[in-house]
């Protein structure tokens, strides 16, 4: 009785939006996977994760702006949470990228009549292009053999009209002056005779009343079916597909409701909180529990029903992301929190803005959105390229996918969610920084170093240390740090400069993935993320140094001590967060960044 007498009603809708929420997003970390699974190549993948973190911060931007304005924080967070479910559903149901490369080829078809069949010679005009036409013997002779899907014919889709003029065409042709036709080459047909291919039998009734001896112009797009030659699609023709610009709109609006229903709900997480906002962590436990749970469970079902077949099957991953975000969206009702009706003026949220603590804060949660930007969308595949390289084998991939987020969540983020809160008090936000990205630092040198695709799992248990106290802090530090009445706004904007870094680290990751591979761009990437911890240390310690000074007010948010009583000598109040500490002899102070 005294455990339910010491349970928060006020937070337990919040929890449970947390967990319900991230459970239903367990699958969100493989949208890259699964993109690639469809035939979307490397570059593409780059190409959209890299446009989506610009139109999600904008979009994020718009949506806190417009909450602390018209003071709707609840409905535009339901609301967001409803478009992102649509979208992450309708995500599954986009079709394949076309694994058919398409070569257009001009030439002439003649018609050679004997007693028993027609005879087709087929000649190209641009025979002269070798490369061409090998591409067409090698389909028809070695792609389409060696495949296991039991494709016995290549396909030719032709425009034919006659080469003679329109009238000596014989009244029977008129109707075949200009018609599309889809030849299909049978295996063994096709024997090249210079720079004609000979074609015993095409199988096309549309082909039937052409005259003997007749000869008539031929425009074909060749198709070859060769999934592996689908990965290094030409940027051309990926843009023109349809699978393309479908995965791209459902993800930009997925991802930017989520981003704007996240950036709600942690605002409304931290006036909840009150003075107690440095626990955000604790209630973002339950997040990291739903989609560590759910990305096992998840994960082992998608292996489970794939078995023996030539293609993931996700219907499981469609069901949990229904469910679980139906769930969700019905705890928002219960949700009864009021930010405060204070709107500030715009000289206070400008003079944050304009301050240099705002952009050293902003500047770091960039980096590490960059480093995470090149990790999130290329991790599971280069942990894919390295099991294929460990056992060609390999065959538990969802299950190592499904363990990794596991390990994420449940080992990495719920204990250090937990812990965030006595992390970032002890150590004070400015400092904390400084543990996260010497975290994230390790992490990804030791990805470029591992061959072995299990202990990629130990590497994942850095995953607390590295992102999730990382959030807890930006959350905590951006909630202090925000005048009231602007809470929404600034968690917006902050927000921002993680998404465009991710945004950033998409590109260049897609780029950099293609020509170097993954150990190689993982290694840059974490001597990178190494010099930036250093920079910072050197920059929070050194040069910002200040007198200590108290503030009182509320146009920058609560101020708390974090060493009173430890050092009442050397006791110096952080604007954001806490006190700096007093370092060989010297005070390391800093501005707010909380």
């Amino acid at each position: 009785m005294k455990m339910l007498s010491k349970i928060n009603n006020k937070l337990l809708p919040l929890k449970a939006h947390f967990f319900f929420k991230s459970g239903g997003l367990a699958f969100m970390p493989l949208f890259p996977v699964i993109a690639r699974q469809r035939g979307l190549p490397e570059e593409g993948v780059g190409i959209i994760w890299t446009l989506t973190p610009i139109t999600s911060a904008s979009f994020n931007i718009l949506n806190g702006t417009m909450a602390d304005k018209f003071k709707i924080h609840r409905s535009l967070m339901q609301i967001n949470t409803i478009i992102m479910a649509i979208f992450m559903t309708a995500f599954f149901f986009i079709p394949k990228f076309s694994s058919e490369h398409e070569i257009a080829i001009k030439g002439s078809l003649s018609v050679q009549c004997t007693a028993n069949s027609n005879h087709y010679i087929f000649c190209d005009d641009n025979y002269s292009d070798v490369s061409v036409y090998e591409n067409v013997t090698s389909c028809t002779a070695q792609n389409i053999f060696n495949t296991s899907r039991g494709m016995e014919n290549c396909p030719m889709k032709c425009q034919i009209s006659p080469t003679r003029p329109l009238e000596d065409v014989q009244q029977g042709e008129a109707s075949h002056t200009s018609q599309s036709v889809s030849i299909r080459i049978p295996l063994k047909s096709l024997c090249d005779r210079g720079k004609c291919s000979h074609v015993e039998y095409i199988s096309s009734s549309a082909l039937a009343n052409m005259s003997c001896d007749s000869t008539y112009d031929i425009t074909c797009n060749h198709s070859c079916l060769n999934d592996e030659e689908s990965k290094e699609m030409p940027l051309d023709h990926l843009l023109q597909t349809s699978a393309f610009w479908l995965t791209a709109f459902c993800l930009i609006i997925s991802q930017g409701s989520f981003l704007s229903s996240s950036s709600l709900v942690d605002t409304l997480c931290h006036v909840a909180l009150g003075k107690e906002n440095h626990k955000f962590g604790q209630l973002r436990v339950f997040g990291a529990m739903g989609l560590g749970l759910m990305g096992l469970i998840g994960g082992s079902l998608v292996n489970y029903f794939s078995k023996g077949k030539m293609e993931p099957d996700y219907t499981a991953a469609i069901v949990i992301t229904i469910g679980f975000q139906s769930i969700s969206i019905l705890t928002t009702k219960w949700i009864n929190v009021t930010v405060p009706g204070k709107q500030a003026g715009s000289s206070s949220i400008g003079d944050v803005l304009c301050s240099l603590n705002f952009w050293l804060l902003g500047g770091t949660v960039g980096v590490t959105g960059l480093t995470y930007g090149t990790v999130w969308p290329f991790e599971f595949i280069y942990i894919n390229e390295v099991a294929k390289v460990w056992d060609p084998a390999f065959d538990d991939s969802k299950l190592l996918q499904g363990l990794s987020l596991f390990v994420d969540c449940f080992i990495g983020e719920v204990l250090f969610f937990f812990f965030s809160a006595h992390i970032i008090k002890r150590m004070t936000t400015v400092h904390t920084f400084s543990l996260t990205l010497a975290a994230t630092a390790i992490r990804i040198l030791l990805y470029s170093f591992t061959t072995n695709p299990w202990l990629f799992l130990a590497i994942h248990l850095l995953h607390g240390p590295s992102f999730a106290v990382f959030f807890a802090n930006m959350i905590t530090s951006t909630g202090k740090m925000a005048p009231k009445g602007a809470q929404a706004t600034l968690q917006s904007t902050v927000s921002a400069f993680f998404t465009l870094g991710r945004s950033l680290g998409a590109l260049v990751g897609g780029i950099s993935m293609r020509n170097l591979g993954g150990s190689r761009t993982y290694f840059i990437l974490g001597i990178f993320v190494t010099c930036y911890t250093v920079f910072y240390a050197v920059l929070t310690c050194f040069v910002l140094k200040r007198k200590s000074h108290h503030t009182t007010g509320d146009n920058l948010g609560d101020y708390e001590n974090a060493n009173q009583g430890r050092r009442e000598n050397s006791k110096v109040v952080n604007e954001g967060g806490g006190s700096g500490e007093q370092i060989s002899g010297s005070v390391c102070q800093l501005d707010a960044m909380s």
